[in-house]
């Protein structure tokens, strides 16, 4: 079964530290065995569309795979039309939806991380038992 609260931390951690996409953020729920992709991709959603709702990050498009071109910041109003639609899960897709984390979501994730030390060393790079 998926954690999400804890795994929400870990889409936070993945956004403040850069990615190619909101694929790698489905990626990221790859240890769960026991879901299909389809299911994986909705888990992420809702747990992207929490994350913008709460001002902790926002989606911001890109149109190259260098990320020097940035496309539409896609509003919150926007945002389950943008997940609901499979293509934007590719990893080629353009423009690019990437996971991009607010100065409240730093915070927050800074004070997340202190609470949940373990559990998400665990998670993150496989050290300690977690709970």
């Amino acid at each position: 079964m998926i954690d999400r609260s804890l795994e929400s931390l870990v889409f936070l951690f993945n956004a403040s530290e850069g990615n190619y996409g909101i694929y790698d953020l489905l990626g990221e729920l790859g240890r769960y065995h026991d879901e299909t992709t389809e299911e994986k991709r909705v888990i992420s959603s809702g747990i992207i569309l929490e994350l913008c709702q709460m001002g902790y990050t926002y989606i911001q498009t890109y149109l190259d795979f260098d990320f020097k071109n940035k496309g539409e910041r896609i509003d919150n109003g926007s945002l389950e039309t943008l997940l609901r639609d499979v293509q934007n899960w590719k990893p080629n897709s353009m423009p690019l939806p990437c996971l991009e984390i607010t100065p409240v979501g730093e915070v927050y994730l800074d004070q997340a991380i202190k609470l949940r030390k373990s559990e998400f060393e665990h998670r993150i790079l496989g050290i300690g038992k977690g709970t």
